[in-house]
């Protein structure tokens, strides 16, 4: 299983700096890893802490290894959650040192100094899997940034070489398009993908609107149905009041061309009865006198006397 490791400056100095002195971290993450397979810890003591200036290095440092342990494949296959491979394995080994190497983090060689006689006076001799590491006085390997404008005469040997070079880069350019125009394309894609997705939410929000007004309408249609024949009724009223107001109130008089005022022409056609406001064959009631008995008995007594 092949498994690939970034170690980073900023994130991992402490093992930045295990490689820089010569110790191959690959081997020992298989070491550690095998051992921990089998429910067991390995333990790697470094005598003395170290210190490195990260000054003008490299961000970052490329690491590949193939594990060929059957138990240690299947473990990082089946236990391990995705994407976490790579911080299990950094931690995995950070825990299988004695001591921790803190002096790369020190600005001051006085600490540096403390935590080498903490780390001589720690007790590890009764250890169980314990390998100590040889550790050389100073970084065998120099992780320098390398600056741009060298770049291409860094990895040129010959002219020969360095015109090939130019070749590839200038069919490269032609044949992949520039990272310019790759923004470009996906900022219009993600632009249309977005007026598309506009699009649907409108269209979603009219037909919504439009079943909201569908049922409104019919709930307003109902409404009027139940409420016809009231208002059938007071039209018929109105009608008729209309119509007595007509009656009462008089024609007024027309004038002609001459100023002068004429007189409407009056109905000669025959009124029934009931027209002229009276009904035939209605009794008619005719008040009583109050003063009747007393004009009969002043009569009467003139007559006697």
């Amino acid at each position: 299983m092949k498994v690939e490791i970034k170690i980073y400056k900023t994130f991992d100095p402490d093992l930045y700096a295990l490689s820089a002195y010569g110790i191959r971290l690959t081997s020992l993450i298989k070491t550690a890893l095998k051992y921990y397979v089998r429910g067991e810890y390995v333990h790697f003591h470094i005598p003395k802490s170290l210190t490195y200036d990260f000054s003008m290095k490299r961000r970052s440092i490329h690491l590949a290894m193939d594990i060929t342990d059957p138990e240690s494949v299947k473990f990082l296959k089946e236990n391990v959650k995705p994407r976490l491979r790579t911080a299990f394995l950094k931690a995995l080994i950070r825990g299988s040192f004695t001591t921790p190497q803190l002096g790369v983090f020190f600005r001051n060689e006085a600490l540096n100094k403390t935590d080498t006689r903490m780390i001589k006076l720690a007790d590890v001799e009764d250890l169980v899997n314990l390998e100590v590491l040889t550790v050389s006085q100073k970084p065998r390997k120099e992780y320098e940034l390398i600056p741009k404008e060298n770049k291409k005469a860094h990895g040129t040997k010959n002219p020969g070489d360095q015109e090939k070079q130019e070749k590839t880069e200038f069919t490269q350019k032609e044949e992949y398009p520039s990272t310019a125009a790759k923004k470009q394309k996906n900022k219009k894609k993600r632009k249309k993908d977005r007026q598309n997705r506009d699009n649907e939410r409108e269209y979603v929000a009219d037909v919504n609107n439009h079943q909201k007004v569908e049922t409104t309408n019919s709930k307003d249609e109902r409404h009027q149905e139940d409420y016809k024949p009231i208002e059938k009724e007071r039209t018929s009223t109105t009608s008729l009041d209309s119509e007595e107001k007509a009656k009462a109130t008089p024609t007024p008089q027309l004038e002609d061309k001459f100023g002068l005022t004429v007189k409407p022409e009056k109905d000669t056609t025959p009124k029934t009865e009931e027209e002229e406001g009276y009904i035939a064959n209605a009794p008619i009631l005719v008040p009583e006198d109050e003063d009747e008995d007393e004009n009969l008995f002043d009569a009467f007594n003139n007559l006697m006397q």
